[in-house]
């Protein structure tokens, strides 16, 4: 373990202390062990590069479309406690700036198969925010 850390090698201090609890479970609150630990962590912490740009946090509205593949199984009582229920948990966790709104009408995201869909399926009169929110059955 020291020659890894000597070396540089972080990740190798880790999979040394791995397979030595794996073999001595004991030796985990050892202080030598976590001395050398605490020296692959600031290995780890060197090697970070911090930008000193500023930017400030997003403030304006994000409007993201939402809606359900017509076929998928949820009836229309489900569908609606669902994204109540949902658009509680962003607004909670994300916040004002990410606004979910919910298509009237699908997106062209539900014609098709996910899996081949290409970027340019995307285009024409129908414009699509930086995301597009699909719940597939």
């Amino acid at each position: 373990m020291d020659l890894v850390i000597a070396n540089g090698s972080a990740s190798g201090a880790y999979t040394a202390r791995d397979a030595l609890i794996e073999r001595y479970a004991d030796l985990a609150q050892d202080r030598e062990l976590i001395r050398r630990m605490t020296q692959a962590n600031e290995l780890i912490r060197r090697a970070g590069k911090v930008d000193p740009a500023r930017q400030p946090a997003a403030t304006t509205p994000r409007r993201e479309p939402l809606s359900f593949d017509p076929s998928a199984r949820i009836d229309h009582a489900r569908r609606t406690a669902l994204l109540k229920q949902w658009q509680a948990q962003v607004r909670r966790f994300v916040g004002p700036p990410w606004i979910i709104t919910i298509a009237v009408t699908p997106s062209p995201l539900v014609s098709g198969n996910l899996e081949t869909l290409e970027a340019e399926a995307l285009g024409g009169d129908r414009p699509i925010a930086g995301r597009s929110l699909v719940v597939n059955s």
